[in-house]
């Protein structure tokens, strides 16, 4: 509703449904509503004899919402399968179709929900030549879903819950300016800024240790939503292994308890993956039918585990990085670098748990990089055909239009050593964002 076009007010209610949670009731529907509400400041009489603003207007809302992240079985979930039994024949094999269970009931899961303050202005300066957008948000979650680890009790040792809740707030700000506008040349700005900080106030869960090193990051009380977590790199041995401090605090490259559930004792938090600072800059030009975009994106304040390219030994079915070239080869090599030795067959098979020293540089501080980055993200070139002989071939308009995608990474951290910052393993077959150049040509009839 809205008041001499001054004073808008909206109410927003709403009731999701979803069945990935199968037949749990309370897990199926949820009721989520929003208020909000806007002042147009710059309609009132007492702003009508300024010049300083041509726009201003205050916002705000507050509301509940809810996710349901990645869970989905508040019923028992079955897959399919062929069981397999070898006869007396060695080369053949008896297969018949079977069910098994994937994952167990667990019908207390319900959405994760939080309740968001917002509050926004909106200015615009010199006849709208220079406008600007601000927000302020803050958010508190509860009924928080992660993934702990159980005493396996039921039969699952990890399992999906609504285990913890949260805090969050940040401010988000756009700016456009219109920095030359004439008859056949015009030239604009777009810039957005964003911070974020978040927080888990309350949680529980257990986490092994080589479970709070993994990639995509856990919550623990007292830290962010997604923290990533690593052992402490001890360099490397005289033989060019690499050694991290274990649950006892001794530097070690075997003597590794992964399954530890201490682990936020002795492991080193790194940061958040999620980036705290992120945002772009648009600069867009027309001269005449002519028209072109720059777009730059960055992003800062987060960590990215490397990718975990070490182990105790290798196959010809293993690509090997860049980062071999600097790996220890010779005696003294421990003073001039942390990449360790390719062992020898020997070494693997006398040297017991020396594949658990591999396994944990990988999850080790040395192989953490910063993830902010700077990049060209978007080139664009377009020419809009306005000659007679348009029409005279029946179109109503012709535009061709020529974009680059991910031409060039300004800036990262050299630690990543030709690792794309915005790309994460999933597992699968996977790739990171090509680079991209696409034509594209536009009409109607």
């Amino acid at each position: 509703m809205s008041f001499k076009d001054k004073y808008t007010l909206s109410l927003i209610g709403r009731y999701d449904g979803s069945n990935r949670m199968g037949r749990t009731d309370n897990s199926r529907w949820l009721p989520t509503w929003s208020v909000s509400g806007k002042w147009n400041i710059a309609d009132e009489e007492w702003m009508k004899d300024q010049e300083v603003f041509s726009s201003l207007a205050l916002r705000g809302s507050y509301g509940l919402t809810a996710d349901l992240g990645p869970i989905n079985n508040s019923y028992v979930i079955y897959y399919y399968n062929n069981t397999w039994r070898p006869l007396t024949n060695p080369n053949k094999s008896d297969e018949e179709p079977s069910l098994y269970i994937n994952q167990l009931a667990n019908d207390d899961l319900t959405w994760e929900k939080q309740y968001e303050l917002n509050i926004g202005l909106d200015m615009g300066f010199l006849n709208e030549r220079i406008s600007t957008s601000t927000n302020v948000y803050t958010r508190k979650t509860f009924d928080m879903i992660a993934q702990t680890q159980n005493s396996g009790v039921g039969g699952q040792a990890w399992k999906w819950g609504n285990v913890g809740k949260g805090k969050a707030w940040g401010v988000e700000t756009t700016i456009t300016t219109q920095n030359i506008v004439k008859r056949d040349f015009n030239w604009s700005t777009h810039f957005t800024f964003s911070y974020s900080k978040d927080e888990v106030t309350e949680l529980d869960a257990i986490y092994n240790a080589i479970g709070m090193c993994m990639p995509e990051g856990v919550p623990l009380e007292g830290k962010a939503f997604h923290g990533l977590y690593s052992y402490k790199f001890a360099g490397l041995s005289e033989e060019g292994f690499p050694m991290v401090y274990n649950e006892n605090g001794i530097p070690t490259s075997t003597a590794i308890n992964f399954q530890d559930r201490n682990g936020q004792d002795y492991l080193k938090y790194e940061g958040s993956i999620d980036p705290s600072v992120t945002g772009g800059l648009r600069n867009s030009f027309r001269w005449k039918n002519w028209s072109a975009d720059v777009f730059f994106s960055y992003q800062f304040g987060n960590k990215i585990r490397l990718n975990p390219e070490f182990a105790s030994s290798y196959s010809d079915m293993k690509a090997m990085s860049k980062s071999f070239n600097n790996r220890w080869m010779v005696p003294g090599d421990e003073h001039k670098t942390n990449v360790p030795v390719i062992p020898s067959s020997r070494q693997v098979s006398t040297i017991a748990g020396l594949e658990y020293g591999y396994n944990a540089y990988n999850y080790s501080d040395a192989r953490v990089a910063d993830g902010g980055f700077i990049r060209l993200k978007e080139v664009a070139l377009s020419y809009n055909f306005t000659q007679p002989w348009v029409k005279e071939i029946g179109l109503n308009n012709l535009t061709c239009r020529m974009t680059a995608s991910n031409l060039w990474l300004v800036y990262s951290d050299s630690k990543l050593n030709g690792q794309d910052p915005e790309f994460v393993q999933s597992g699968g077959v996977a790739m990171p964002t090509p680079k991209q150049i696409t034509f594209k040509i536009s009409t109607n009839f």
